[in-house]
């Protein structure tokens, strides 16, 4: 017997055995894609374990199990029932490797997400008053920070840009506040209900990121449940095109729209009609700069329901993790 068909053997054993221990069980009507069945969330429980989803492969859900520092792999049906070991294909290719893999992949980009967030956090101090920021669909608030210098002019000087003017006393705010109060002054156009609540975005035209969050957004826009106010930056000279054009132009929220629709020419630089659509580019980038944002898209919003400036850095994996801030 070859040794691909021996390790064959050996699984197919393994999920025979574990199969049958699973009739043994009582198990939940079905299980639905992404939730545990029953069954294995409850054994993870008890172990003070850790479930990661791999994904959906032949009709079955996989899933990583870490538990005491260890990794196996299970396997759930629709039913409900529970198969411990790995699956292979009808090549006898080992598919958890590849999930595995995928799954080791995403976490470490989750770690490095979070890391950014804390530095960014940290930058901007927003525990200070109460601030709040959100990565990849995760809430995570702010750990306070001893002294950080603040990258905006001082009340005294003159200021020659108008996001050097904190609308509220720097005194009397966190640092949130100033923030939110420089972005508010900046340079955007709205799109969506304009007595809905606004999210303020910044956003590289160019960004596939920035396009897919838009695309996730866009049916709750044109509902009508909330509003974006996109500030468009860049120092790349696509983007600098791109944005001084959604900046001059008569329509915004149409070229916009047909921009992401994959029409290119909608934000070309012959659509320029006014070029100090270019300043107030610059003056969005100077922005992005001098705060540190570093990751696109970038929202900040004040909920709704406590008036507390949040941050989300990045497109979240689930949009209703940001949009249950405003859809009650």
């Amino acid at each position: 017997m070859t040794r691909k068909k021996t390790a064959l053997y050996n699984y197919l054993l393994l999920g025979f055995f574990a199969a049958c221990l699973s009739i043994l069980v009582p198990q939940p009507a079905a299980a639905q894609t992404k939730k545990p069945p029953e069954l294995l969330s409850n054994y993870v429980a008890q172990k003070n374990g850790k479930l990661h989803f791999l994904g959906n492969k032949y009709g079955l859900d996989g899933w990583a199990v870490d538990i005491d520092g260890g990794r196996s792999y299970a396997y759930s049906t629709p039913e409900g029932g529970v198969v411990f070991g790995l699956l292979m294909s009808s090549s006898e290719e080992v598919v958890t490797q590849e999930q595995a893999q995928t799954l080791r992949n995403k976490l470490a980009d989750q770690a490095l997400t979070q890391e950014a967030q804390q530095n960014l956090l940290e930058k901007l101090n927003l525990t200070d008053d109460g601030g709040t920021a959100q990565s990849g669909g995760t809430k995570q608030a702010a750990a306070p920070v001893k002294a950080a210098p603040s990258p905006v002019a001082a009340p005294q000087q003159a200021a020659s840009k108008k996001f050097d003017k904190p609308a509220q006393d720097t005194k009397k705010s966190g640092k949130s506040e100033i923030f939110y109060s420089i972005v508010e002054q900046a340079d955007w156009f709205p799109v969506g209900n304009a007595n809905a609540p606004y999210i303020y975005i910044f956003m590289n035209p160019t960004c596939e990121h920035c396009i897919a969050y838009w695309n996730d957004l866009k049916p709750h826009i044109d509902s009508g449940a909330i509003q974006l106010r996109i500030l468009p930056f860049g120092s790349s000279a696509d983007n600098k095109t791109a944005s001084a054009a959604l900046l001059s132009v008569s329509d915004p929220v149409k070229a916009w729209g047909s921009y992401t629709g994959g029409d290119k020419s909608a934000l070309s630089e012959d659509k320029i009609t006014d070029k100090s659509a270019y300043d107030k580019v610059a003056a969005n980038t100077d922005i992005w700069m001098k705060w540190k944002l570093r990751t696109t898209p970038f929202s900040v919003y004040r909920s709704p329901s406590d008036s507390k400036i949040k941050i989300l850095i990045g497109k979240p994996d689930n949009p209703l993790l940001l949009l249950s801030d405003f859809i009650r």
